[in-house]
This record gives structure tokens, sequence and C-alpha cells, in this order.
């Protein structure tokens, strides 16, 4: 047999055109793979196309299945629940905060003696490696505010006074201050 393979509206299209001698064969079709499989079982000819495709979960879903169950999660003598995960500007364990869960995710970070700015791509949430997009300012106190309160303006406004906070110390951690005289 010979197999021409396509893929049309996000499935797999097989046709085969049979050789001259060969069997008649039947296609068996799985989840995850497209399977040829002759009708003379003692055949040699059993090809297997595997078709996987990257499992695409909403972010309330992801939220609910780690909100009280991940590595990040801090807890107080108090009660109260703290989150140290990258992207959580506040650090508090809610949806809107997390970094785990939803893929417009702000985060703010010191980055030697620099302020580095990174936001999550929602079109490639699913590649780890890609899913993030870095911008390290090299600036001083206010303009690395006024750079920050743009970019979270047209990004997620939700969170604008949120960045400006985290960005406001995380400059302030990095300030040497002078010595009195």
């Amino acid at each position: 047999l010979k197999f021409n393979v396509g893929k049309e509206l996000g499935c797999l299209r097989l046709s085969a055109t049979p050789s001259p001698g060969v069997a008649r064969s039947r296609w068996r079709v799985t989840e995850h793979s497209v399977a040829c499989v002759p009708y003379d079982p003692l055949s040699p000819v059993n090809c297997v196309v595997p078709h996987f495709r990257p499992a695409k979960m909403s972010s309330q879903l992801i939220w609910e299945v780690v909100k009280n169950h991940n590595s990040f999660i801090r807890k107080n003598v108090k009660g109260l629940v703290f989150s140290a995960e990258p992207g959580n500007l506040y650090n508090k364990n809610s949806y809107k905060f997390s970094g785990l869960a939803n893929t417009k995710a702000v985060d703010i970070q010191a980055e030697g003696d620099n302020v580095k700015f990174s936001i999550g791509r929602t079109k490639t949430a699913q590649q780890p490696k890609k899913s993030k997009h870095s911008v390290i300012i090299k600036k001083d106190g206010r303009a690395v505010l006024k750079a920050v309160g743009k970019q979270v303006q047209s990004y997620r406004p939700d969170l604008k006074t949120a960045a400006l906070a985290r960005a406001s110390a995380v400059h302030k951690s990095i300030r040497v201050r002078k010595a009195k005289k």
C-alpha cells in the first residue's frame, strides 16, 4: 500500500492506493492513531500513523486542579495562604493573580541591576519554551514604572496597580543607598 498523509481540519486524512498483488485492508481509527490492518492476520503489512494533539484545558479548570495542591503554596501560622509561583504579582493564592492558571500572566523580577518584565503568550501557552516573552528594562525608577504601566495597561488592565507596586518594590530592592556623611 502507498499512503498519502494530509491534515484536514485538525484530523488525519489518509488515502490508500492498493499496489498490484496486495489484498484489500481495513482501517482502524482510534483517538490517537490510525492503523492499517490487513484482512490476512499473518500478513507483515501493519502500519501505524501516530497523531497526538496537546490537551487544551481552560485556565479555570487548571486553577481548580492546582489551587490547593501545588509546590508553590506557602501557608502562614495565622491561616493565610500565599503563593511563590512566578507570574504572581501579589503572591496571593487566587485565580486573578495566578501565574500557573492564567495564560496572560505578568511577571516582574530583578535581573542583576535591572528589572525583568515578562508576559505570557496565549498562542504558545502549550509550549513552555515559547510561552513567555521577557524584556529587561534598563532605566531609572520613574521610567521603569512608566514602561511597566503602559505594557500592563494594554495587556491586562486589571493587574496595573499590582504590577506598578511590584515594579516599585523590585526597583527599590535593587537601588543602592548613598552613604551618609
